[in-house]
């Protein structure tokens, strides 16, 4: 019985150094072996507390080839910059150029095409399953092209005439976004034709608007699917917009004046810009930039009482900006798009602050 309460007694002093130690080992964590006093400190930031010194002087006859820098100092290039104090400006939000609708018809002198919120290569499968759905096999499809053609289909009001659709899936101009443009060719039913014989404008333009529409709400109506199309991820995706910064800076856009001109009017409503004023013939808007307010700043029941009219209040209220479209210099069939202060109203306005309106005039351009 002793030497068994003695076995006890052992089991009972080892137990309880085990969990001591166990108890100390978890309190210290991994400090005990990587902490800044432990057995292997770490020292992945201590290039943190490193100091210049002057170089190493060597002796006479001993060369310095085998002698390098471990941290190299790279010379300050001159720059305008040096020497301004500047705010840095608040991040755009990051949906600034995302409609509401994921699909949007637009239309310009009688041409008409879908703005989708999809990349091309998910726009494709889309477009080939409409196609599907309808008992239509595609006769001609070049996914690097974005081109997908019809067979001649036959119009069931006029058994003599026959049609056929070319889709045309381009980069729009925002990135994530395509372009979905339609062209309806219509010939008699036994004429001899060939894809060479495509006209540049639709036969008939109700019958393109009618296909453009069928699409757009097919697309609307599908669900989101994550779908990707290899085959098209050859469509040109370069970026239709540019921002330039600098002294002249501007917007370039891959559009023609029209529908540049178009485009920007469209873009500074969103952009929450008043426009006061324009003349279409030298490509110009005066506008005020006018941000929704706060409840708080709005004035109150007796200021709106006896204070000045809505329109005075409107007028007086921040700077006129004048935005000027024209053609571009640098680039054939692009367009350039420029803001610049007509009447600052006593307000200080920074280049900046310039170009920083420019920005947001940009992420709603289509």
């Amino acid at each position: 019985m002793k030497v068994a309460k003695v076995s006890n007694l052992m089991v009972r002093r080892l137990a309880l150094f085990t969990a001591c130690t166990t108890i100390v080992l978890t309190q210290s964590g991994c400090s005990y072996f990587f902490g800044k006093d432990g057995v292997f400190p770490d020292r992945s930031n201590d290039y943190l507390k490193s100091q210049e010194t002057a170089r190493i002087t060597l002796p006479q006859g001993v060369h310095e080839d085998a002698i390098e820098d471990a941290y190299v100092i790279p010379p300050i290039a001159d720059s305008d910059d040096l020497g301004k104090v500047f705010e840095t400006p608040r991040p755009a939000p990051l949906a600034s150029g995302v409609d509401e609708d994921m699909v949007r018809i637009q239309s310009l002198k009688g041409d008409s095409w879908a703005i989708i919120e999809l990349q091309p290569g998910q726009v494709w499968p889309r477009l080939r399953e409409f196609l599907m759905s309808n008992g239509i096999t595609p006769e001609f499809s070049d996914g690097v092209a974005g081109i997908l053609e019809t067979p001649w289909l036959l119009r069931s009001e006029d058994a003599a005439k026959r049609e056929k659709f070319r889709f045309t899936v381009l980069q729009g101009v925002q990135r994530e976004s395509s372009e979905v443009r339609v062209l309806q060719w219509e010939s008699d039913r036994d004429s001899a034709l060939s894809r060479a014989d495509w006209p540049t404008t639709s036969t008939v333009a109700e019958r393109e608007n009618w296909m453009l529409h069928e699409f757009s709400t097919f697309v609307a109506n599908t669900s989101a699917a994550d779908s990707v199309s290899l085959l098209a991820q050859g469509i040109d995706t370069k970026g239709r917009l540019k921002l330039y910064r600098g002294e002249d800076s501007h917007i370039l856009v891959d559009l023609d004046r029209n529908r540049a001109w178009a485009s920007t009017a469209k873009a500074l409503k969103k952009a929450q810009f008043n426009i006061i004023d324009l003349n279409r013939d030298s490509g110009e808007f005066f506008a005020r930039y006018q941000p929704a307010e706060l409840e708080e700043d709005k004035p109150g029941f007796f200021a709106r009482m006896f204070g000045a009219s809505d329109e005075e209040l409107e007028a007086e209220k921040g700077a006129l900006y004048r935005i000027t479209v024209s053609n571009s210099t640098e680039r054939k069939g692009w367009s350039e798009v420029r803001l610049a202060i007509e009447d600052s109203k006593g307000e200080e306005i920074t280049a900046e602050q310039l170009e920083n309106l420019l920005i947001e005039i940009k992420g709603q351009l289509s």
